[in-house]
């Protein structure tokens, strides 16, 4: 799951970067869905 988490970010960083910042938004969505645990630990972290 962590791995998948990851991915979801990198994925929104990327999308920023190229200027599609509707699929930036929507990455975060969907990675949350896919590895909540996963988000809401990184979330306490820091």
């Amino acid at each position: 799951m962590e791995r998948r988490a990851g991915y979801y970010t990198g994925l929104a960083v990327t999308y920023t970067m190229w200027g599609k910042t509707d699929r930036a938004v929507r990455a975060p969505l969907v990675e949350e869905k896919s590895a909540p645990a996963e988000v809401r630990q990184a979330d306490t972290m820091g």
